[in-house]
């Protein structure tokens, strides 16, 4: 079961994805692209098949904060995962990690801010705007 919830999160973050990428193909090739950036709240609104233990999982989950995906070009896995509490992030890894053989990439809030911090970078103060700053480039050019 686990598996399936994983994949199923998954395929939801994908379309999700190219629903956000659709309205963005007629932008001018000059329009600089929007970071993409989805809340697990989004997917679950969107994703009807998701079942019922997977919902549950992440409505504990976003209980505690916001959970976003961030689609990144910088890691093997495209998919970053922000979350606002370390608890959340410690769930998330042991829920998708080795789960269909992936390894998902998982950071809290918190862990993000010593990223950003350590490379110089002026720490945002929201879940929102730290996603956006990691969608936007890798934390080497950060």
């Amino acid at each position: 079961m686990k598996r399936l919830m994983v994949l199923g999160v998954i395929s939801a973050l994908l379309l999700c994805f190219e629903r956000f990428s659709a309205g963005r193909k007629s932008q001018p090739a000059a329009a600089s692209p929007t970071p993409r950036i989805v809340t697990l709240q989004e997917v679950l609104r969107h994703h009807d098949a998701l079942p019922a233990e997977a919902r549950a999982f992440y409505g504990a989950l976003l209980a505690q904060g916001e959970v976003f995906a961030v689609q990144v070009e910088y890691l093997p896995d495209p998919l970053l995962w922000l979350t606002t509490t370390p608890e959340q992030a410690r769930w998330m890894r042991e829920q998708h990690n080795d789960a269909a053989g992936l390894e998902s990439v998982v950071m809290s809030a918190a862990d993000a801010r010593d990223l950003l911090t350590a490379m110089g970078t002026d720490v945002p103060n929201t879940l929102q705007e730290i996603a956006q700053v990691l969608a936007s480039q890798a934390p080497a050019e950060v």
